[in-house]
């Protein structure tokens, strides 16, 4: 947890400790503070999803600036699933993104309980069918759960699921830009830049894939083991590789 001379980043140390105050809110919504500030500030909505506040108060505004570390390093943990939606909600254990790589062949508000068998086991041959090889391995990883048991955050970067200040550190130190010797992922750097830009969020979520050749093109699907041509649906003279997608193809 230091500097580049041995000293803590000071800046970052704090919002590290306001993010452990925004866990704190997500772990016991229904205390004295939860109740407070969602009455205030998001009366109709979750922690999580409240929207800032020009005239916030200043312990708002410095929660909201704690909770940018909560929406890097945090995902679901699945129970039955009926929370959580198999589109745009961070589920799948893959940093920092934590989505499904392809868009799918399923309704916006599909909830992950639909992948699920009656008695709380994937669907193996629904992921199959519908996911990538990638996303098929990485959901298989996720252990099943009862459908009694509901849906949970937790923080990737520790073993036991609970934020840590000192891992709420290191991505702070990421989303700043600071070199850190962790081991956390280093497309963190990268996300960090995204997350500032004012631009709408499934924008920033194509940026993403895109900057890590995830988009469904027909290369990458062929190469994913989909039975396609590679060559451009619309010419069928080259492979439709991304760079040929976004900036090859003349429409």
């Amino acid at each position: 947890m230091r500097g580049g001379l041995g000293f803590r980043d000071l800046e970052t140390f704090n919002r590290a400790l306001l993010a452990k105050q925004c866990w704190r809110i997500i772990e016991n919504p229904d205390s004295l503070a939860g109740k407070v500030l969602k009455n205030c500030y998001f009366p109709d909505s979750s922690f999580l999803e409240a929207n800032p506040k020009s005239k916030g108060s200043l312990i708002w505004q410095g929660l909201l600036w704690g909770r940018g570390i909560i929406d890097i390093g945090s995902r679901w943990r699945i129970g039955n699933g009926c929370f959580v939606r198999v589109y745009g909600d961070r589920w799948i254990p893959r940093p920092s993104t934590f989505q499904i790589i392809l868009p799918i062949a399923l309704a916006e508000n599909t909830t992950v309980a639909c992948l699920k068998t009656a008695s709380g086991g994937w669907n193996i041959n629904l992921l199959r069918n519908t996911f990538v090889a990638d996303d098929v391995d990485l959901i298989l990883s996720i252990p099943p759960a009862s459908p009694s048991v509901n849906d949970s955050l937790l923080w990737h970067f520790e073993k036991d699921g609970r934020y840590s200040v000192r891992s709420g550190y290191r991505v702070g130190r990421f989303l700043s830009g600071t070199p850190s010797s962790s081991g956390l992922d280093e497309s963190i750097s990268w996300w960090k830049a995204l997350w500032r830009l004012k631009i709408p969020p499934k924008i920033k979520v194509f940026l993403w894939r895109a900057s890590n050749h995830w988009l469904p093109t027909s290369a990458y699907l062929a190469k994913r083991g989909i039975p396609l041509s590679k060559l451009c649906p619309r010419y069928r003279r080259c492979p439709e590789s991304m760079v040929h997608a976004l900036w090859g193809c003349v429409l």
